[in-house]
């Protein structure tokens, strides 16, 4: 059995024994993708483990709906924009969940102060950066997420449907 990257996908290819010159191939999603995926999932794990004081400055433990709030945000996009996974989870000192997309001349952020909305930020190089509030709650549309490219990975989010 043989590997073979190409064009973001791993391609696994068998020779089947009663015909060499015949390829079975199988295709698997990404590994660099996946792994982020899993590693974006488990940011948030270990934030929902922090206690008071979790950085030594007398901060308080995250609210657990807020955490909650992001954890199924992250869920739906992963259902939603499987292509495009989040660059960072972080914990902010004001007890904020903020999760985010970056690459060349790109930068989204969705931050969860509350377990009810999400503040949103886009910064695109050359243009002015954009800043919406969203409630959460409302349904999910398949057309909010432009997939990945180099350039712009998240054109627009929509965090409804949670």
């Amino acid at each position: 059995m043989s590997t073979i990257a190409t064009n973001g996908l791993i391609w696994t290819y068998a020779c089947v024994p009663q015909r060499p010159t015949d390829i079975a191939f199988s295709i698997s999603a990404d590994g660099a993708i996946i792994r982020r995926w899993i590693d974006r999932e488990n940011d948030l794990k270990a934030i929902a483990r922090y206690r008071d004081d979790w950085d030594g400055l007398g901060t308080p433990a995250p609210d657990g709906k807020i955490v909650d709030a992001a954890r199924q945000f992250l869920f739906k996009l992963r259902q939603q924009a499987a292509d495009s996974p989040p660059f960072r989870i972080s914990l902010s000192p004001n007890g904020s969940v903020c999760i985010e997309w970056q690459s060349k001349g790109f930068y989204l952020e969705a931050e969860f102060a509350s377990e009810n909305q999400v503040e949103w930020m886009q910064v695109i190089q050359g243009k002015d950066t954009t800043h919406w509030i969203e409630s959460l709650g409302t349904e999910v549309r398949s057309d909010d997420w432009s997939h990945a490219s180099q350039t712009a990975p998240v054109a627009a989010a929509s965090v409804a449907g949670l």
